[in-house]
This record gives structure tokens, C-alpha cells and sequence, in this order.
């Protein structure tokens, strides 16, 4: 018996589990495009440009993350399989912070109530 995650089956999982994260995650960001509304949980939300910029990182990345992946192929670098997993794993987390904290900033800057935009300067 080997580790478990290690045989062809864990593999085939791992990449189904990865695929549909950024499924979901691109769905989503699809929906914060289309409803201008980022929902952070606890009735939190970010709305307006805030959320569309976030949603937009949302649906830009695996998009980003396949066209990568298919240049690094064509180019026959010969990275295993799991390098190409690694890649998009940490394009997901990464995109999910970035969205996360765009959606968030915007949310302190809402409930704070200030006269500036989520970016700092000042709102005209």
C-alpha cells in the first residue's frame, strides 16, 4: 500500500479537485461581474467597481493559468505533471487573496464611511 494521493488515482482527483475550484472560482467571478456585489460572509459585502475589479481577477486567472500551462507544454521544458499542479494551485490562492483583499479593503472603506475611494485617494 502507498501514501495515499500518491497513485494515479490521487493524482486524477487532485487535478478534478483543481478544476473544479477554478470552475467555481470563475463562475463566481463571472457573477461579481454581472452583479457588481462581492460577498465576504457576516452580510459583508463589496459593491460596485470594487467587486467587478475583484471579480475580474476571478475570471482572468485560470484563463491566465491555461494559456501558461499550454505555452510551458509547447515549449517542451519537460516539468512533471505535478509542477504544472503546483503552477495552478498557486495561481488560485494567489487570485483569491488578491480578490479577497480588494473586496475587502472596499468593505472597511464602506463601513468606515470616509470621504475617500478603496484605494486611498480621495473620492471626487
Amino acid at each position: 500500500m502507498g501514501r495515499a494521493g500518491t497513485g494515479r488515482l490521487g493524482r486524477t482527483l487532485t487535478r478534478k479537485g483543481m478544476v473544479m475550484i477554478q470552475l467555481i472560482a470563475f463562475i463566481y467571478g463571472i457573477v461579481v461581474l454581472i452583479t457588481g456585489r462581492f460577498s465576504l460572509g457576516k452580510g459583508r459585502a463589496a459593491v460596485g467597481t470594487p467587486a467587478r475589479i475583484a471579480g475580474l481577477v476571478l475570471v482572468v486567472t485560470p484563463i491566465l493559468g491555461f494559456a501558461l500551462g499550454m505555452m510551458l507544454a509547447a515549449m517542451n521544458v519537460g516539468l512533471p505533471q505535478v509542477a504544472f499542479l503546483g503552477l495552478d494551485l498557486v495561481m488560485l490562492v494567489g487570485s483569491l487573496a488578491v480578490a479577497f483583499m480588494i473586496a475587502s479593503k472596499a468593505v472597511k472603506a464602506q463601513e468606515s464611511g470616509a470621504a475617500t475611494n478603496p484605494y486611498g485617494t480621495p473620492a471626487a
